[in-house]
């Protein structure tokens, strides 16, 4: 085989694999808006792992994940504050799951408007920003099906002084 006819297979290669890897496994989401400040940035690069949730795995409550609201392309990033059949809920400004305070809450103020209990049905999650005042999430647009999440947030990859892992 010519040493040319090599290369260019040695390439085709490289990107039929590099796409692979971009389509089913990860891919870099950028940020837009202050609804996971302070966790997140506007124009952070994040880094999705979109095998975290096959085979079978299931997001974890406080779990930033990617996803889509129905009838929607848009991809959001938000936390998983209730799975399916928890009753989520906002009282005297904080989240409770299940009539109890949501301990481990990021939400860095009071949450100023109050929410009726709501049963998160089974195959879905209710996901907030952490900036829960300035947020368009599962309060206004409902629960998420677990088949509209896209993978989960692992790491922040720009800018460099933004680097960190998200667990």
């Amino acid at each position: 085989m010519p040493a040319w006819l090599e290369m260019v297979l040695t390439v085709l290669v490289a990107v039929i694999i590099a796409l692979a890897v971009r389509v089913f496994v990860f891919e870099i989401t950028r940020v837009d808006g202050p609804s996971m400040q302070p966790t997140l940035h506007t124009d952070e690069q994040i880094l999705v792992n979109k095998l975290a949730y096959a085979f079978g795995a299931a997001p974890k409550r406080m779990d930033i994940v990617i996803c889509r609201y129905p009838g929607s392309d848009v991809h959001y990033v938000k936390r998983v504050v209730a799975l399916g059949g928890e009753t989520v809920s906002v009282v005297n400004g904080r989240v409770h799951i299940d009539g109890k305070p949501l301990t481990d809450d990021l939400g860095t103020e009071p949450v100023s408007e109050s929410m009726e209990p709501y049963r998160v049905p089974e195959g879905y999650v209710f996901v907030m920003g952490d900036n829960r005042n300035d947020s368009l999430d599962s309060r206004q647009e409902g629960p998420i099906a677990l088949s509209e999440i896209i993978g989960r947030a692992t790491a922040v990859v720009w800018p460099l002084d933004a680097i960190k892992w998200l667990g």
